[in-house]
């Protein structure tokens, strides 16, 4: 199998002020941009959401009435093919909205959804014990 390469996380820039920030200052938010976009290129990677959504606006970050896409992967440029999806779900316990990047690459055989069971020996910790509905609720939600 192709090496494929991806690279997630909450980069603090805004790839372009246009098409990723809504309101606050236009001219900010821009600062490590040079320095990651030559990583990308040698790299060969894309910001992968924006490769496949070129005219959508998305924030996964907002305050204070300005709203940014600051949270992406990057993924290899020559295995577009592999990414089934790209999408953004509120995060419970984060200022953040999750980027969610679904993957399949050839010849990977496709795997339904499964029976879940509880580990219940989780409970012997105090935090557990204390949180366990909120734990259950939170897990069912991450597997829905």
């Amino acid at each position: 199998m192709e090496d494929f390469t991806t690279v997630g996380g909450d980069w603090n820039y805004v790839p372009s002020v246009d098409m990723d920030k809504r309101g606050g200052c236009q001219t900010t938010g821009r600062t490590g941009m040079k320095s990651l976009e030559e990583i990308m290129t040698e790299q060969e990677l894309e910001d992968v959401w924006r490769t496949l959504n070129p005219e959508t606006f998305v924030s996964t970050w907002e305050a204070n009435g300005v709203a940014c896409r600051l949270d992406r992967f990057l993924t290899s440029t020559g295995h577009r093919d592999w990414v089934k999806s790209v999408t953004h779900q509120l995060c419970p316990y984060s200022d953040h909205r999750a980027v969610i990047l679904e993957i399949s690459p050839p010849g990977m055989v496709e795997i339904g959804k499964g029976t879940w069971c509880l580990n219940n020996s989780l409970f012997k910790y105090q935090f557990c014990k204390e949180s366990k509905g909120s734990l259950i609720t939170h897990t069912l939600f991450l597997l829905s």
